[in-house]
């Protein structure tokens, strides 16, 4: 799973994607520089002993707008800084190590990218790393900034050019409480990780296909297509590929589309548990299948509270119509709330 959570990261998290991330989370130094030059770097390399390396996961490089940016240089001479360097870390857990790997990756990268031709002599681009948090939990690395806690914007600034390369982490998993508008690539991303459930997560996917529908989003539409494809996995769905759900919105029947594939993906469970009853070839195994199916519907819908509620509802031995019924009270209500009023009705 960590493989694949890293194969979709970096899918999702291209140029165009960093480009909407500063935009959002940096709009100050956004405003210096033109977001329409973002380009990939390399970020491997062939080191003394032909073997190779790797300093983080990606690395772009952005024009400063002409006029921008202030001079630079030393005794009078002035030169203007052409670009930014963006390193960019992707990583779904918290990692005390993160600020000496980033200073490291930092060392590395303006070497190396001078031996490529990127960097020109005499040019020292600032850096800018990030550090992308996509996993569930809080992000409570240290990220180089602590010393500049408490101290006045100016003061921090001032002191900042005597300080190693610190990184700017940006929340974008379940807890990110990033505010971002529709159009934004990176708000898609956060809209996603916050579906707290399968069934809501592939409406959102929907959703974010209407937006982010074109051919020039097929990179893109592909990373989100495989973000929400690690939460399927679990069950064992085949997910519809991007060309199926963008011929269905073009036809207009995405929401009957993906509502077939979640009805789908129901009567599969519910014949894995009853399968487990078969098995056993016992009555009280074809019921104990039935519960399994039901309460994990109703966990992957509303969570595990709505789950225990279910099965105290459960208790006993319900008849097959009550079981329909209530299998039926799932798909139907839309929040946990609803969910739970219709069990206690």
């Amino acid at each position: 799973m960590a493989r694949k959570l890293d194969q979709s990261a970096k899918m999702l998290f291209i140029g165009e994607v960093i480009a909407d991330m500063l935009r959002a989370a940096e709009p100050e130094l956004a405003a210096l520089v033109d977001l329409d030059s973002i380009e990939a770097l390399p970020t491997e390399y062939i080191d003394g002993d032909t073997r190779t390396r790797r300093f983080g996961d990606a690395a772009f490089r952005v024009k400063f707008r002409k006029g921008r940016f202030p001079a630079h240089g030393s005794k009078g001479a002035k030169r203007r800084r052409r670009f930014l360097i963006v390193a960019v870390e992707l990583q779904h857990t918290n990692d005390t190590d993160m600020l000496d790997r980033v200073r490291e990756y930092a060392d590395w990268q303006e070497g190396h990218y001078r031996q490529q031709g990127v960097v020109r002599e005499g040019e020292h681009p600032p850096l800018l790393a990030l550090v992308i948090h996509t996993g569930p939990d809080r992000w409570t690395a240290a990220d180089g900034t602590e010393v500049f806690e408490g101290l006045p914007r100016g003061a921090a600034r001032r002191l900042a050019r005597w300080q190693r390369q610190a990184y700017i982490p940006i929340k974008a998993g379940r807890r990110s409480t990033l505010s971002l508008p529709e159009d934004n690539r990176l708000g898609a991303v956060v809209r996603l990780a916050r579906c707290p459930t399968r069934t809501e997560m592939i409406r959102q996917l929907a959703l974010e296909l209407e937006y982010f529908g074109g051919p020039e989003h097929l990179r893109f539409q592909r990373g989100l297509l495989a973000r929400v494809e690690e939460v399927w996995g679990d069950v064992g769905v085949e997910m519809p590929s991007v060309e199926e759900l963008l011929e269905a919105k073009e036809e207009g029947r995405m929401a009957d589309f993906l509502e077939v594939r979640i009805r789908e993906w129901r009567d599969e469970a519910i014949a894995e548990g009853r399968a487990i009853g078969i098995e056993a070839g016992r009555e009280e195994g074809r019921e104990e299948g039935q519960r399994v199916a039901l309460e994990r519907l109703a966990a992957d819908r509303f969570g595990p509270e709505a789950a225990r509620r279910l099965s105290d509802t459960l208790n006993g031995t319900p008849s097959s119509d009550r079981v329909v019924e209530l299998g039926n009270l799932i798909f139907r209500s839309r929040t946990a709330e609803e969910f739970v009023d219709g069990l206690d009705s």
